[in-house]
């Protein structure tokens, strides 16, 4: 990304290349944010870390659920590009995900069509306008009421009080 920057031409413009290139990578893990606090995934039940220990070469490793199904799917990616690079594939593609691919290339290019007139900084200013709306977004719902269960605003903040507001009966 430094190098990309370092080859803009400007300040403004290295910069403005950076936020651009670092949002097009958090920007997934945005929708996934919001995706996961709108569907109340962490709720369910079946994506909830469940500890696990396992019994290693006379070791005991602590661990969980969650970790476990992460090192799996690991697993299976690399031993799937090991495979892809033993085929001689690896800058192939099954045909679905090609026309993908070539799909995506053509929106993206009337997209940089469209925007090449525009100045550098004033996309990195719509970058950084587009980057604080996923935020405000994200961080919009923290600090309210859960209007499913009826809980109430003191309640949800009891857990954060000092610990001699919580428990008055250690004060007898």
């Amino acid at each position: 990304m430094m190098t990309l920057s370092a080859l803009s031409g400007s300040a403004i413009g290295g910069v403005t290349l950076g936020l651009a290139y670092t949002f097009g990578m958090v920007f997934p893990l945005f929708v996934m944010a919001l995706l996961w606090d709108r569907f109340r995934l962490g709720e369910r039940g079946f994506l909830r870390a469940k500890p696990v220990r396992l019994r290693l070469a006379g070791k005991v490793l602590a661990t969980n659920s969650i970790n476990i199904a992460i090192a799996a799917a690991f697993t299976v990616m690399g031993g799937f590009v090991i495979y892809l690079a033993n085929t001689g594939q690896m800058t192939g593609g099954p045909g679905f995900q090609v026309s993908i691919g070539k799909g995506l290339s053509e929106i993206f290019a009337r997209i940089e069509t469209w925007v090449d007139p525009v100045p550098e900084p004033v996309l990195g200013l719509v970058v950084l306008a587009l980057a604080a709306v996923f935020v405000i977004a994200t961080l919009r719902d923290r600090h309210r009421p859960d209007g499913s269960t009826g809980a109430a605003a003191d309640e949800h903040l009891a857990c954060h009080a000092p610990a001699a507001d919580a428990h008055p009966e250690h004060h007898r």
